[in-house]
């Protein structure tokens, strides 16, 4: 690629961009949870108009909606069963009965009620018992059978366990009419009993002959949904009749009675027991939806239409203000004479990298300290105290505990004097930077200390030095792009623009054909609307600040990098108790792609005479003559080893390559 693009480290701007991905994705969850929450409700209702109406709990009528089935109006047939009821298709409602859990198509419909204007109840319809007889259930050595569920048809049809009634009759044999009573306890009829027609028996008087292979029917016709009880009044234990209930008379049949219908029951209930579970299951779904539902629009309320605003007035500040700065660690130069002879050229490459500092003001000023540093080194003497320290870290070194002393830097007036005349050695904004330091009260008595110099950037005068700073780096940042280093972005990131409209504009159609299986908030609708305006702008936004190096500024980015490097890792390296030879052999490599090889071994020998005596390898090599060797052979590939510096993948030790890691 001819741009590289860099890595951004305002963590503003990243956290906006999360910010809205989150937005986005919360959205699509609100949709879908309350369709989830609301199909589940329409599962759990049946079918449009097959909607469960009446629940029956002990003979009483418990209406869904709180509505009162017998006598209602209009107005609360539709607010329980929408607004589309009305007196012309009222009669298009169905009512089901729960039974054990299961809802039961009733055939029954809403009608008017004759005697009150307006008023509507629930129509009487034909329903059919049935009465079996049979043994008390146990063991079928003893001759006890119960013969539950004679009319296997109605029961696999059906798939229906009513309450069933176990009473008791004579072992005669024998059941008279007169002594069987079937009445109401609850509904309409509660205490009357019923009318029993078309009894099929072997007697006009209703009697029975017992047989315990073959179940007798009696059917028996009533105008009563409620299920009844059953009371004789003359039996002795051991032989019973069932009582259930049949929704429809047509699968009342005879049916000889066979060993299949012992199970039935058990069938039954294991199947009734599956549904309820289903039920159980549906409303849960309902409930917890209605929770997710809730929950959802209170963070839309109360946080993230809040973050919205937020975010869009962060995306217009972020506009106007433009933040380009970049972070970039900073070299802690030390005190080795050598380096007082860096090239202003790399210099200059430090101040062209310093352009893209993201730091903020307190650090920016521990910067400028840092690049004071840079001039210090060559109009200043460390006195041989200081040289002594080891933990000196950028301007100025830690206090230790326990000394008496500041570290103080004297300021060599006639060497600033002699450089400045030189305008090939310094630059016009060190000059400008050295007179306001020079001319500063702390410059009194020659000496700057620590503890002087701390509190002088506490003045006001220091903010000059800031603000040359500033300036100058302003300038040198356009002159960076007018020489090709930097390229700003230009225009906008149209694609990925188009899909985040096209991506709101989706999200609100979708809302609006959802809207018909869901409750849809007024403020989904709005936060949708306004995605279509604020993405693109939030984005343009952040897009518009980002610039890129062109590979010519990348490469004197990765050479400043290898300088910091280079002027952190070995500045203190004279310093060692022990010589490291690996270090020096690294220390020369850097110095060689720097430029300064010469300069570093002059050095060497000056500082360390002994250094030549040491043993390198078994040919007793001595190590300045290696490192000669290596300084040679790395002349000729150090303008191809200098994008390394960078690298996060790569270093090198005396001609091979040893891994380092730092950011870039």
């Amino acid at each position: 690629m001819n741009q590289i693009k860099l890595r951004k480290q305002n963590k503003l701007l990243n956290l906006t961009k999360i910010f809205i991905f989150i937005m986005l994705i919360s959205l699509v969850i609100t949709s879908f949870n309350g369709v989830e929450a609301r199909s589940s409700k329409k599962r759990a209702e049946l079918k449009e108009w097959e909607i469960l109406v009446a629940l029956r709990k002990n003979g009483d009528i418990d209406i869904l909606e709180k509505w009162d089935a017998e006598y209602s109006n209009i107005s609360t047939l539709q607010r329980a069963f929408g607004e589309k009821i009305n007196a012309n298709n009222i009669k298009n409602i169905k009512v089901y009965e729960i039974r054990d859990g299961v809802p039961v198509y009733l055939e029954r419909t809403i009608v008017k009620d004759k005697q009150e204007e307006g008023k509507y109840h629930f129509g009487k319809y034909k329903g059919v018992y049935e009465i079996g007889i049979g043994t008390k259930r146990g063991s079928n050595k003893t001759g006890e059978y119960y013969m539950s569920y004679t009319l296997s048809g109605g029961v696999e049809k059906y798939k229906d366990i009513s309450q069933l009634y176990y009473v008791p009759i004579s072992k005669s044999n024998k059941l008279k009419a007169k002594n069987l009573k079937i009445q109401f306890v609850g509904g309409d009829f509660a205490g009357e009993d019923a009318k029993l027609e078309d009894i099929k028996t072997d007697e006009k008087n209703f009697f029975v002959n017992y047989n315990p292979k073959k179940g007798m029917n009696v059917n028996v016709s009533f105008d009563q949904p409620t299920a009844p009880e059953i009371n004789i009044s003359d039996f002795e234990t051991g032989v019973g009749v069932e009582f259930r209930y049949i929704f429809d008379s047509k699968l009342i049949k005879d049916v000889p009675y066979t060993n299949e219908n012992e199970n039935a029951k058990e069938r039954i209930i294991k199947e009734q027991e599956n549904i309820t579970k289903k039920i159980e299951e549906e409303n849960n779904k309902i409930a917890k939806g209605k929770q997710i539902e809730e929950k959802l629009k209170k963070i839309l309320i109360y946080l993230i239409v809040p973050v919205e605003l937020i975010l869009v007035l962060m995306a217009i500040y972020l506009r106007r203000k433009r933040i380009n700065r970049y972070k970039l660690e900073t070299a802690s130069v030390k005190e080795f004479e050598y380096f007082t002879d860096i090239p202003n050229e790399t210099k200059l490459n430090i101040l062209k990298i310093s352009v893209f500092s993201d730091n903020l003001t307190t650090y920016k000023e521990a910067y400028a300290a840092s690049f004071l540093k840079l001039i210090y080194l060559k109009i200043i003497k460390i006195e041989d105290d200081l040289k002594r320290e080891k933990k000196i870290i950028g301007l100025f070194s830690k206090k230790e505990e326990n000394k008496e002393y500041y570290k103080k830097f004297v300021i060599n007036k006639e060497k600033y004097e002699e450089l400045r005349e030189d305008k090939t050695k310094i630059t016009e904004l060190e000059i400008k930077l050295m007179d306001i330091l020079i001319n500063s009260d702390i410059n009194e008595d020659g000496e700057v200390t620590e503890e002087e110099f701390k509190n002088e950037l506490k003045k006001s005068k220091y903010q000059n030095i800031i603000s040359e700073y500033d300036s100058s780096l302003e300038e040198l940042k356009n002159k960076l792009k007018e020489e090709g280093y930097i390229r700003r972005k230009i225009g906008r990131n149209i694609p990925f623009n188009i899909s985040m409209v096209l991506a709101s504009l989706i999200t609100v159609t979708a809302a609006f054909i959802l809207n018909t299986m869901i409750y849809v908030d007024i403020f989904v609708l709005a936060f949708g609307y306004v995605w279509i305006f604020m993405v693109p702008l939030a984005i343009n936004s952040l897009e518009s600040s980002i610039e890129k190096y062109t590979e010519k500024g990348l490469q004197i980015y990765y050479e400043v990098k290898g300088l910091n490097k280079h002027l952190v890792d070995f500045s203190m390296i004279n310093e060692l108790n022990e010589t490291s030879l690996i270090k020096w052999q690294e220390y020369l490599i850097y110095a060689t792609a720097l430029g300064i090889s010469e300069l570093v071994l002059k050095n060497i020998k000056e500082k360390l005479p002994e250094i030549n005596q040491e043993v390198f390898d078994e040919n007793s090599i001595s190590f300045v003559d290696m490192m000669l060797i290596s300084s040679v052979f790395m002349n000729d590939f150090s303008e191809g080893t200098i994008s390394s510096y960078g690298n996060t993948g790569s270093s090198f030790s005396a001609g091979g390559f040893r891994r380092w890691r730092w950011r870039i």
